[in-house]
């Protein structure tokens, strides 16, 4: 049902714009912006607004609404935006979002490895979840595969978790 109520809001949005914009596909000029190498000077809506970083998994809604667009310098197709204004791959977002060794930024279940609770929940094995009917991941930062957190939040091989556990 959220599926199809996502849908039918994206259609009613396109058409809008459709209609209320009419040089949707016209080359236009944006004279006196300074946009970076990594950027293009482009009209955009408030909603959605420009890709990010930290918003990259999670969708999109926007009211069918009229809204005026804005010219403005954003990244070019395939990079992100990130809380610093600099432009990134997808890739380079999880790593600027998890500068820990051995971590990664990912949507995944509501549960990471951690060595503590390893015996009873772990990325495979989460009994936490947020909504019964619906399969919703939870972005952050996760321990790379084999891995898990220690008690200080650092990843470390699951094997050296026992050496936490002896006195």
């Amino acid at each position: 049902m959220l599926k199809l109520f996502i849908v039918l809001i994206s259609c009613c949005t396109v058409m809008c714009a459709k209609i209320f914009h009419f040089n949707l596909h016209k080359e236009e000029r944006f004279d006196g912006m300074n946009c970076k190498s990594d950027e293009v000077a482009k009209r955009i809506y408030p909603c959605p607004g420009e890709r990010n970083c930290n918003d990259r998994y999670n969708p999109r809604l926007c009211l069918a609404s009229i809204q005026r667009s804005y010219p403005a310098c954003v990244c070019k197709d395939g990079l992100l935006r990130a809380e610093d204004g600099s432009c990134y791959t997808n890739e380079q977002c999880d790593k600027w979002k998890c500068p820990g060794d051995h971590e990664h930024y990912e949507c995944a279940s509501e549960c990471d490895n951690v060595c503590a609770t390893l015996d009873r929940q772990n990325k495979t094995n989460c009994p936490i979840r947020k909504y019964d009917n619906f399969d919703i991941c939870s972005p952050r930062c996760y321990c790379d595969d084999g891995y898990a957190r220690d008690d200080k939040g650092n990843c470390i091989p699951i094997e050296d978790c026992d050496k936490l556990r002896t006195p």
